[in-house]
C-alpha cells in the first residue's frame, strides 16, 4: 500500500497479484487530514505485467478524477 498527495487529496493505492502472476491496483481518494473520507475508489480496466505499472495506471486514473 502507498500513499500520494494530489491537490488537496490523498490517494491510496493497494496493488494485489492475481493468480497468473498478473497486477491489478485499486485506488481510494480522500481529502487531506481525513483518511475516513474515501469518496471515490475504483481500479484501472485489466491486469499488468508488473507491480508497478499496475500502481501507475491507478494513480493516472485517480489523478484524472480529481481535476
Amino acid at each position: 500500500m502507498s500513499r500520494h498527495k494530489f491537490r488537496g487529496c490523498t490517494i491510496i493505492l493497494s496493488p494485489v497479484q492475481t493468480a497468473d502472476g498478473q497486477w491489478t491496483c485499486q485506488y481510494a481518494i480522500s481529502e487531506f487530514g481525513n483518511p475516513e473520507s474515501a469518496s471515490k475508489t475504483g481500479c484501472p480496466d485489466g491486469t499488468f505485467p508488473s507491480c508497478l505499472k499496475a500502481e501507475a495506471a491507478a494513480l493516472t486514473q485517480a489523478q484524472l478524477l480529481i481535476h
